[in-house]
């Protein structure tokens, strides 16, 4: 429940931020600020210097996504379902996108897979088994594709090619056309994936 800033060459700490619940969501750092998700539902911008809370956003449920800004704007999203685009100045809304995934149980649900930039594309994978292509600009869904069960791991993108994983219902990697979502291949595992694809050297 605590959130650390230390000195990067001795290891001192400088400050902490304490929470009364856990940090699941990696920190995306932005014009001096941090900004984060945690399971206690809220979704928190803090000042990188002190570690003062700027704004919280209330996420409706947990928020183990990790966040990301692009052209000064904060793209989160959490279990509730919605991708939230977002000022990150002062927390103010451009739009609210429902990707369902509703139905799962606590602690499990909507979104927990973070948000991928691509152009004007934003990229992003659900409770529901589905890996989404969405104008980040105009919240609007261009395509769906299926995985086959719950994704958290974060989608791979590459100059042609989409990377999701899913969970054990469907323990799958599909690679996807990126400009087609036509699936190209799908390799499976036992057990399913938690983890991140990587693509290194082709």
């Amino acid at each position: 429940g605590k959130f650390y800033c230390w000195d990067a060459f001795t290891g001192k700490t400088i400050w902490t931020l304490k929470t009364q619940r856990m940090f699941k969501s990696s920190a995306c750092f932005y014009d001096e600020r941090l900004y984060v998700g945690n399971v206690d539902n809220k979704f928190r911008c803090i000042d990188a210097r002190t570690g003062k809370v700027v704004w919280t956003f209330d996420m409706r449920s947990d928020c183990d996504s990790s966040p990301v800004v692009a052209d000064g704007i904060l793209y989160a999203a959490s279990e509730s379902g919605f991708l939230h685009a977002l000022d990150p100045r002062t927390g103010g809304r451009h739009f609210k996108l429902d990707l369902g995934g509703h139905k799962g149980p606590g602690g499990s649900q909507g979104i927990e897979s973070s948000p991928v930039i691509d152009g004007d594309d934003l990229w992003l994978g659900t409770y529901d088994g589905n890996l989404y292509r969405i104008d980040r600009i105009q919240g609007k869904v261009l395509a769906k594709m299926s995985t086959g069960d719950d994704t958290d791991a974060t989608p791979v993108v590459t100059d042609d090619y989409v990377f999701a994983a899913a969970e054990q219902k469907n323990p799958v990697l599909s690679c996807f056309d990126r400009k087609t979502g036509t699936l190209k291949w799908s390799f499976e595992d036992r057990g399913g994936f938690w983890s991140t694809p990587a693509v290194v050297g082709g």
